[in-house]
């Protein structure tokens, strides 16, 4: 998937870095044989909010699909008009993050959050409700 920012268009890399970033940023806990364990889900946590058609979740996408491209430099509010641009050619944010999830399926690298676990995909949609409440009380 590409996006033109500042009158150039980049094609994002949706690889190991797009997943380690957002892995830094979503993290979920669990205990095993009384370790604690710490793993990213980060991929599987956008795509939850993708399939919510949230706006932040489609900007986190091209920002984090941006991050292994060497040449782009680029301010928050360049990469929301570039959005916006996008959403608009999309006929809207819900076909936008439909053309998202397809592009991070499409990757091949991720079928196991499409495949995968029901029961991780609900702590997931568990997570984000409770984020959005802690959110809401600050």
């Amino acid at each position: 998937m590409e996006i033109t920012l500042k009158d150039n268009t980049y094609e994002l890399d949706l690889g190991i870095g797009f997943a380690l970033a957002l892995d830094k940023q979503y993290k979920m806990k669990q205990s095993i044989l009384e370790i604690d364990l710490e793993f990213g889900v980060g991929v599987a946590m956008l795509v939850s909010k993708l399939e919510g058609n949230s706006i932040d979740g489609i900007l986190e996408f091209f920002d984090k699909g941006l991050k292994d491209v060497k040449t782009v430099s680029y301010s928050q509010k360049d990469l929301q008009k570039a959005v916006e641009k996008k959403a608009i050619e999309a006929k809207g944010f819900a076909n936008l993050a439909e053309d998202c999830i397809k592009a991070i399926q499409e990757v091949g690298l991720y079928n196991h959050i499409f495949e995968g676990s029901e029961e991780l995909r609900e702590e997931i949609e568990k997570y984000l409700v409770d984020s959005e409440k802690s959110k809401d009380k600050k």
